[in-house]
């Protein structure tokens, strides 16, 4: 999909009323941010950003509202299940693990 131009953003933003996005990577988020600055809205005022990942969502000029998921216990649960199904211990397992928001300047109350 290519991405939105200012007049997209526009009409979503201002024409419509949309006051927030939720992104999967860090980097498609600071790049909205910037496109959103672009086309003259404001983020958190006009718009709020999260971002499920939080890898670089902190260095951007508005650092971003990140829903952080435990990526080292992900990876050690990750190899668990791997070494216990390699020893015959059966099918795999569902595991939850719970992310942790991280609020950050991309994010206003409503």
């Amino acid at each position: 999909m290519p991405p939105l131009t200012e007049t997209e953003l526009a009409d979503l933003v201002g024409g419509r009323g949309f006051t927030g996005a939720v992104l999967h990577g860090d980097v498609d988020a600071l790049m909205l941010v910037e496109r959103l600055a672009e086309a003259g809205f404001q983020v958190p005022r006009d718009c709020s950003v999260v971002v499920y990942d939080d890898v670089v969502a902190a260095l951007g000029s508005t650092p971003l509202t990140a829903i952080a998921p435990p990526k080292a216990e992900v990876g050690r649960v990750a190899a668990e299940q791997l070494l216990r199904r390699m020893a015959g211990g059966g099918p795999p397992r569902r595991v939850q693990l719970m992310p942790e928001l991280k609020i950050s300047g991309s994010t206003r109350a409503i």
